[in-house]
């Protein structure tokens, strides 16, 4: 019988856990053709997520976990459970706030006994269910990451998927840190398909993934997958070297032929400020690719588990 698991990170979950473990082993009670395991990874929940997570584990026999010491991140907990589930079939991925809907995961089984070696779930939303502008935000974040970034996200791809063996043991060689999921998953050249849902609304508690996650999220992103801002600063430097070339020929044939007069100083400023201005753009965009290499380089461990429940 092969083996699949369900990895699911938690932060300040306490109170929707109980419901999602419900529905996940309601979900895997009506697949009798695999054995389903459940991997829940605290990502250093200061309430009694970790306390609630001991509890359903005494509960079923099926259900694991891995509790960080700190918190490291949604996409470092997913890379954790990730690095655990190394002997299954399978893997999925899931929120633990019931928005990914547990119902559709035969579909996503399905899938991949078709061939799919990752089946990504996109999230189709609407303004009337989550705002005008919360919509605007998220459409421009897909537009942003697909003209900047060597990757193509399909709009609404979540955190929400199924990926089989191969492609988790490839990502376990990755010796990356911070690894933005999403855009590696559709940077690898596999199989995929996608399915798209509809959100459930969250089942407890407030969302803990903020306007200021999502452009922290871009950021990893474009530094991860992309080198078209050092371009851009490249041909920005070009472009403003020119410009000033041509400015200095128009200065000495002022000067020479007597049509420049003493009055140049607003216009002068302006360009050395506008120049200094450029250059520290581009120095500061130099600056971050060199401190995300510097972090690599580091090695300094993604995440550190404190405590630990797995499968012998």
């Amino acid at each position: 019988m092969k083996k699949l698991i369900i990895v699911v990170p938690c932060y300040r979950e306490e109170a929707s856990l109980p419901h999602t473990i419900k529905e996940l082993q309601d979900v895997i009670n009506k697949i009798k053709k695999y054995s389903i395991d459940i991997l829940l990874v605290n990502d250093g929940s200061p309430d009694k997520t970790l306390q609630v997570i001991k509890e359903m584990s005494e509960k079923y026999s099926n259900l694991y976990y891995i509790s960080f010491s700190k918190n490291a991140g949604h996409q470092s907990a997913l890379r954790a459970g990730l690095s655990a589930a190394l002997d299954y079939d399978a893997t999925i991925m899931m929120d633990a706030d019931l928005q990914h809907p547990p119902k559709l995961i035969p579909d996503m089984i399905e899938q991949w006994e078709n061939g799919f070696s990752i089946v990504q779930m996109t999230r189709q939303d609407e303004a009337k269910e989550i705002g005008a502008f919360k919509l605007f935000i998220r459409r421009s974040y897909y537009r942003l990451i697909n003209s900047i970034s060597e990757i193509k996200l399909e709009y609404g791809a979540s955190d929400f998927r199924l990926v089989d063996q191969a492609v988790i043991a490839t990502l376990s060689m990755s010796p990356e840190k911070k690894l933005f999921l999403r855009g590696y998953f559709s940077w690898l050249p596999a199989s995929r398909t996608t399915i798209e849902y509809v959100p459930n609304k969250r089942i407890a508690g407030t969302s803990n993934y903020t306007l200021k996650k999502l452009l922290q999220l871009t950021y990893t992103s474009i530094l991860q997958f992309s080198e078209k801002p050092l371009r851009i600063s490249v041909s920005l430097g070009v472009i403003v070297a020119l410009a000033s070339f041509l400015y200095g020929v128009f200065i000495v044939i002022g000067y020479l032929t007597g049509l420049q007069s003493v009055n140049g100083w607003t216009s002068l400023m302006t360009a050395i400020l506008f120049c200094f201005g450029v250059n520290f753009i581009v120095l500061g965009i130099i600056g971050h690719y060199l401190g995300h290499i510097s972090g690599l380089a580091k090695n300094r461990p993604e995440y550190i588990i404190s405590e630990a429940r797995l499968r012998k």
